[in-house]
């Protein structure tokens, strides 16, 4: 086990010229997910607890890419918890059906889903873009005998006509996450489209090598470059913003050598938190303190995008 440890801190190194705790990631994303599960605001009917964009998604997506590191042969036990308490999610099959099933079919969202309108940016404001990405990636991850099912072709042709309606409009942010989700579901877009996406988001990257949410959600159509509290948005590189670029270029196929990449990596080993394992970023809506609970929440997004790209998984 430790020789195993050893051996991906060295790989790592030479991937980026620094080293990063998978371990410490690790700690920092089982712990956030304990506190959110027993979390007062968080509990829902029948025991369970809310499946949210910025904690719980993005652990379900990013914890899964530690095991490899940590020499993991299963899911860890708050991975295993929440797929026991949210039984569907154990199913893959049956997680789909249930999905396919709550796509909307008439007016203008006809092909997307329902989707919380908190008003809060990324994930709880206008992201019902976003919503539709992510049953594209899910549609796109399917294991191999689900896209010949019967009713499943009509709910594509209605996705893939609604995201190619709403794309024009939708911030960097959303696009450059259609481009991850096109690299596993045909039709999304075009190998131009997904290169021009990507090239779009390398244009943004700072200085230090890394990126900037802020640069990807652009100003506030009543308080341009402000939060809605009037506090200035955050313009310092961040861990979302630079996770979520580095893994899109590394399934578009980018070379880890090639610059914007090495460079992108190379922030994300530098800069995760050696007290608490988690990667940096900031809230778009409110000038919250990094360390409180809800501070955090941007971190456990940005933690679980960061070890996707620091670990290669898709």
């Amino acid at each position: 086990m430790k020789t195993a440890l050893c051996l991906f801190s060295l790989a790592a190194a030479s991937l980026t010229g620094q080293t990063w705790s998978p371990q410490a990631a690790a700690g920092y994303l089982d712990g956030r997910l304990q506190w959110w599960s027993t979390w007062s605001g968080a509990q829902r009917d029948h025991d369970t607890f809310c499946i949210s964009c910025h904690t719980v998604l993005p652990y379900a997506l990013g914890r899964p890419a530690l095991r490899s590191a940590l020499g993991e042969t299963a899911p860890s036990s708050p991975e295993a918890a929440l797929l026991a308490l949210h039984a569907p999610l154990a199913d893959t099959t049956l997680a789909l059906d249930n999905m396919l099933g709550e796509q909307l079919t008439s007016g203008a969202a006809a092909g997307a889903w329902p989707w919380l309108q908190f008003h809060n940016a990324p994930w709880e404001g206008d992201s019902q873009f976003m919503g539709a990405t992510l049953a594209a990636l899910a549609l796109g991850r399917a294991p191999a005998a689900y896209p010949a099912k019967p009713t499943l072709q009509p709910v594509l042709g209605n996705l893939r006509r609604y995201l190619a309606a709403q794309r024009p409009h939708q911030t960097l942010l959303d696009r450059l996450l259609l481009a991850w989700a096109a690299n596993s579901l045909s039709g999304l877009l075009t190998r131009e489209e997904r290169l021009a996406t990507l090239h779009e988001a390398v244009s943004k990257q700072q200085d230090d090598g890394g990126f900037s949410l802020s640069q990807f959600v652009g100003p506030w159509k009543r308080k341009p470059w402000k939060r809605k509290d009037d506090t200035p948005l955050e313009t310092r590189s961040d861990g979302y913003a630079t996770g979520v670029v580095a893994l899109v270029m590394r399934e578009s196929g980018m070379s880890a050598s090639a610059e914007p990449l090495r460079r992108t990596l190379a922030w994300l080993s530098r800069n995760q938190d050696a007290a608490e394992g988690r990667w940096p970023a900031w809230s778009l809506n409110k000038n919250r303190e990094l360390n409180s609970d809800a501070g955090r929440f941007m971190s456990d997004a940005a933690t679980a995008f960061a070890v996707m790209a620091l670990s290669g998984e898709k």
